[in-house]
């Protein structure tokens, strides 16, 4: 299950319970290509969808501020097992993920644009045999924006944190690194759309998560780097259809590998 969630409206509130991206990380690149798993995951994008429940109160109306708040389930982003689930790092503390975030949106309310600031901040327990018993915390500060320009859109997101492995795979999946300490990341991604008709949208963007270099293991991953360019057309009627092209590099410590990746995508709309 990806998405799952139940909604209660007040004149200036609004009440959120069941399965959703993280709060500070709320947006996703536009794309047809990734369906399963969104656009720049692990190169920037923070997209695991996490229980949670959130509270958004918003005042304005020209302007419109919120202040929103979430406790959403400890997670670590570790692999589970096959047949037999266990209590994860994250589960173990028996602490919930907090996070906050301030929204400052104008325009036209189902079609705005938006600033925001959030921060996050949780805790791990006994990820590995360095770690112990110890806590560690995974904390984060974000920005994320969506600026409507006439027929062209601006999207984007940035983080800066350590030990945000269960956000989404930031420090690119790493949460502890050397000596068991946590790994420190930063990275972001950023993409324009252009819309110059009905039914047509063209686009590209890249995104990047960078972790501090002394913090990784020998064997780990020292940066993701994503490039990609996309074309959508939906016609008359149900159908939609697809193209992009993406490019991807890792930086391992023997140097940097690339893969290039060619989607076409066709969908029905219902």
């Amino acid at each position: 299950m990806r998405r799952a969630i139940a909604t209660v409206q007040w004149t200036h509130v609004q009440l959120m319970l069941g399965q959703e991206t993280a709060l500070v990380s709320d947006r996703n690149p536009r794309s047809l290509a990734g369906v399963g798993v969104p656009d720049f995951s692990l190169a920037g994008n923070l997209w695991f969808w996490i229980p949670q429940v959130r509270v958004t109160a918003e005042y304005g109306y020209t302007l419109r501020l919120a202040v929103q708040g979430a406790v959403l389930a400890p997670i670590s982003g570790a692999a589970q097992g096959a047949v037999a689930t266990q209590a994860d790092s994250g589960e173990r503390t028996g602490r919930p993920y907090l996070e906050a975030r301030v929204r400052l949106g104008w325009g036209p309310t189902d079609d705005p644009s938006e600033v925001a600031i959030g921060g996050h901040i949780g805790w791990l327990r006994g990820l590995d045999s360095l770690t112990g018993d110890s806590l560690l915390t995974s904390r984060a500060v974000t920005f994320d924006t969506r600026l409507k320009l006439g027929p062209a859109e601006l999207i984007g997101e940035a983080f800066a944190g350590q030990a945000i492995a269960g956000l989404g795979g930031g420090g690119v999946g790493q949460n502890a690194g050397v000596a068991g300490a946590p790994v420190h990341t930063k990275g972001g991604w950023g993409q324009l759309n252009f819309r110059p008709r009905q039914g047509w949208m063209f686009g590209g963007g890249c995104g990047i998560d960078d972790p501090k270099d002394p913090d990784v293991l020998p064997n780990g991953r020292f940066r993701n780097f994503v490039c990609e360019g996309h074309v959508e057309w939906r016609p008359p009627g149900p159908l939609v259809f697809g193209f992009e092209f993406r490019r991807l590099q890792t930086r391992y410590q023997a140097g940097d590998f690339t893969v290039n990746h060619l989607n076409l995508a066709a969908g029905f709309r219902f």
